[in-house]
C-alpha cells in the first residue's frame, strides 16, 4: 500500500470516527473524545522524555480524565459547578508523588505534567460546552436522571468548529502552493506563507457564512467571528506544535495514525482555537 492510499484511508476513517462522536449521541462523544484526550496526553508525555522530563504519567492521565469527565457532566447539567473542587487535591497529589520519586529534575517533571493538562485536556474538555446550552442566563436546573443527557444536546457548533478548522487547513495549503511567496514564520514552518494564511481565513469565512444558513441558530456576525478565530488561532496552534517538535527534533508527534502522524499532529489547531471559541460563544451569549 503506497503512502497516498494509506493517508487517504486513515483520513477517511479518522474523520468518520470524529463526526460519529460529534453527531450521533452524547455518550459516543464522551467515549471518543475522552479517548482522544488521553491518547494525546500520553503522546505529549512520551515526547517529554526526549527533553529529559519524566512526567507523572498515571497521575496526570487520571487528572486529565477527571477534568474531561466532570466538564462533560457539568455542561450536560448532570452536576453543578461545585464538582470542580475535586481537581484541587489531585494537583496536590501530583506534587506529593513527585516528592517520592528519585528524579534529577523534579520541577521540570511537575511543570511538564501540568502543562500537558493545560495544553491538551482543557481545550478538549471545553468541547462539551460547545455541545450544550451556553447561555449564562439560562436556568440552572440540573438533571436528576443521566438518561436525560440528550436534552439540550446540539452538535452544530462543534461540527462547525471542525469544518472551519479543516477548511482553513485545506485552503491555506491550496493558496500557499498556488500563490505563496512570502513566508509566514520561516524559522518554525518554512512552507507556510502569508498568501496561504489569508486564503485559509477567507475561505473559512465563506464556509462559516454558508453554515450559518443551514444552522440558523447563529448570526452572520457570529459566523464571521467564529471563522476568523478558528483560522487565526488554529494556525498559531499549528505553529506552536511545530515549535515543540523542532525543539526535540522529531517530525511527527506519534505513529498512531498511519500517514498522518500522531494525535497531536491532527489536533494541533485545536489547542489554542478551542479556548478562544469558548470565549466567543459566551461573549455572544451576553450580547
Amino acid at each position: 500500500m503506497n503512502n497516498f492510499t494509506k493517508r487517504l484511508l486513515t483520513g477517511i476513517g479518522f474523520v468518520s470516527v470524529l463526526l460519529s462522536g460529534i453527531i450521533f449521541h452524547p455518550i459516543l462523544f464522551f467515549v471518543i473524545f475522552a479517548s482522544i484526550t488521553l491518547l494525546g496526553l500520553h503522546e505529549f508525555y512520551v515526547l517529554g522524555r526526549k527533553m529529559k522530563a519524566e512526567p507523572l504519567m498515571v497521575t496526570s492521565l487520571l487528572i486529565g480524565f477527571t477534568i474531561f469527565t466532570i466538564s462533560f457532566l457539568n455542561a450536560a447539567k448532570i452536576v453543578d459547578n461545585h464538582i470542580f473542587i475535586i481537581i484541587l487535591p489531585l494537583f496536590v497529589l501530583l506534587t506529593v508523588f513527585e516528592l517520592y520519586r528519585k528524579t534529577p529534575y523534579p520541577i521540570l517533571n511537575i511543570a511538564y505534567s501540568v502543562f500537558g493538562i493545560l495544553w491538551i485536556v482543557i481545550p478538549f474538555s471545553l468541547f462539551s460546552y460547545f455541545l450544550y446550552d451556553t447561555n449564562l442566563n439560562s436556568d440552572n436546573n440540573y438533571l436528576i436522571n443521566i438518561s436525560d443527557i440528550y436534552n439540550g444536546y446540539n452538535y452544530k457548533i462543534l461540527l462547525s468548529f471542525f469544518l472551519l478548522l479543516w477548511s482553513n487547513d485545506t485552503f491555506a495549503y491550496i493558496f500557499g502552493v498556488s500563490f505563496g511567496k512570502h513566508r509566514l514564520f520561516e524559522r518554525i514552518s518554512p512552507k507556510k506563507s502569508w498568501e496561504g494564511f489569508f486564503g485559509g481565513v477567507l475561505m473559512s469565512v465563506v464556509m462559516s457564512v454558508i453554515l450559518s444558513h443551514f444552522f440558523e441558530f447563529y448570526s452572520i456576525k457570529f459566523a464571521i467571528a467564529l471563522a476568523i478565530v478558528v483560522s487565526v488561532f488554529g494556525t498559531l496552534g499549528d505553529l506552536i506544535e511545530s515549535m515543540f517538535k523542532r525543539s526535540i527534533d522529531v517530525k511527527d508527534s506519534g505513529r498512531l495514525l498511519p500517514g498522518h502522524g500522531g494525535i497531536l499532529d491532527r489536533f494541533d489547531g485545536v489547542f489554542l482555537a478551542s479556548p478562544i471559541v469558548f470565549f466567543i460563544i459566551y461573549l455572544f451569549s451576553w450580547l
